[in-house]
């Protein structure tokens, strides 16, 4: 899906282009000290005004919005690009930096929730005249400020890959743990927790479903490499000398139990039984687990 959005001057004479691309697989981000950086791919066509007069493209903004349930347009953040521009220009590709903190992040995952990633644009800039005067230190007219609108699409795998490969899925606030070194023997418990995570990113509700229903297998695979330091069937409320006496590994192991029990109606319901919360919480309480046990 691409999306080609007017250059105007005044916003009334059409003078070029700017043509939003499909990004490569890799989908350029890089991590920054406050979040990380996006980099979206554009072609750029700009010519002279109609009198042949030369003009200058400056301060290029791009900023994008989503709908939230109710169709209301809320914005996300912005792309800019900071280089002038002058005419003509044909078919060239220039690259815009979207900077995103983990709050905007977290924002627009909730506001997402596992749809398709598309936003509507506004495109701002200002365009200048460009005056007689010595070569290369031509002086430009006051500017002329417009808008354009348009919509673009991105591939969710190449989102979710994207933020997978920065490492960074704290759309909580909090990076959930993932080891990537398989310990040898948990192979399995890992190759499910791989599924629940795709089912997660996933979205929807099959996603979420899908995710919680991964998370209760990895755990009866868990379950057959270790099992839990205590029988729970039939439970009831331990005395409080008990309790106290527990170390922090009992503990763990009946928040394990407790997990299982969680997942288990998953697989046994409808999709629509699982909300993006409960795989959150199935998919984040089992990566901890598995953290804090550090197998």
């Amino acid at each position: 899906m691409q999306s080609h959005i007017n250059i105007m001057l005044g916003n009334s004479e059409k003078i070029g282009t700017v043509v939003l691309t499909q990004p490569d697989p890799a989908f350029s981000a890089i991590r920054t000290a406050s979040g990380f950086r996006v980099q979206i791919p554009a072609v750029v066509n700009f010519h002279a005004s109609s009198d042949n007069s030369p003009l200058v493209l400056n301060k290029l903004t791009l900023t994008f919005s989503a709908e939230d349930v109710t169709r209301k347009q809320i914005e996300i953040g912005a792309a800019v690009y900071t280089a002038l521009m002058q005419t003509p220009r044909s078919d060239i590709p220039i690259t815009l930096s979207w900077d995103w903190t983990p709050i905007q992040l977290a924002f627009y995952e909730r506001l997402r929730k596992g749809r398709e990633i598309k936003f509507q644009v506004r495109m701002t800039g200002d365009i200048h005249y460009l005056l007689h005067g010595q070569p290369g230190r031509e002086p430009l007219s006051i500017p002329t400020w417009f808008q354009s609108h348009g919509t673009i699409g991105y591939p969710k795998a190449l989102w979710t890959r994207m933020l997978r490969d920065l490492n960074f899925g704290d759309t909580i606030l909090m990076e959930i743990p993932f080891k990537a070194n398989v310990p040898k023997g948990w192979e399995p418990v890992w190759a499910a927790l791989k599924e629940a995570r795709d089912c997660f990113d996933q979205g929807g509700t099959s996603g979420w479903n899908g995710c919680v229903g991964r998370v209760r297998f990895a755990l009866e695979k868990w379950h057959k490499i270790q099992g839990e330091a205590e029988d729970m069937a039939g439970w009831v409320p331990p005395q409080t000398k008990d309790l106290r006496g527990r170390s922090k590994k009992q503990r763990y192991d009946i928040l394990r139990w407790h997990l299982i029990q969680c997942a288990h109606l998953a697989p046994h319901t409808t999709s629509s039984a699982s909300t993006q919360d409960d795989a959150l919480l199935a998919l984040s309480a089992l990566c901890s687990l598995l953290s804090v046990r550090s197998p």
